[in-house]
């Protein structure tokens, strides 16, 4: 078992009782792939790994935290868009700019990518769409990976 899926067991397991999941018949697929992209990030910008501990509300939007941000990375397996569910999007977090990364993680070749990234401040402006599947509901803001900063301009910006 990989330390992304060790971190997505723990998650899971210490998840609060009724917690929705996008595919209930996978219900450990949505923490997998969200801890591919924090653990790629981590290495990328040299944070600490994400905390091996339950979450039973989620993380409150902060994967990581630097003096002057807050960074939330977004993992998805389908290509296209970084997606940020529109209940939890917003401009700050504890009082610091909010910094949305998205990743891609491809089952296929195990390998995850940071494809970019967006201000909170435009995210929450962006429009929204029911993203969902398999009679999920999942309204999201979105915004096309090609119309995000680069990833160079993100290691630039926070001096790593």
């Amino acid at each position: 078992m990989s330390e992304a899926e060790d971190l997505a067991k723990i998650r899971y397991e210490g998840a609060a009782q009724g917690t929705k999941r996008i595919d209930p018949n996978n219900p450990l697929v949505e923490d997998t792939v969200g801890a591919k992209g924090e653990d790629e990030f981590a290495v990328q910008f040299n944070f600490p790994r994400p905390e091996r501990k339950a979450k039973p509300y989620g993380d409150g939007g902060i994967d990581f935290e630097t003096e002057q941000y807050v960074i939330d990375v977004k993992t998805s397996q389908k290509e296209g868009h970084l997606l940020v569910k529109s209940k939890d999007a917003k401009a700050d977090g504890h009082n610091k700019p909010m910094i949305y990364v998205r990743a891609h993680y491809d089952r296929a070749t195990n390998v995850t990518t940071l494809q970019g990234w967006e201000w909170g401040s435009i995210v929450v402006d962006c429009p929204e769409k029911d993203f969902g599947k398999k009679g999920v509901t999942l309204i999201c803001r979105y915004k096309p990976t090609s119309l995000l900063h680069s990833m160079d301009e993100l290691h630039r910006l926070l001096g790593r």
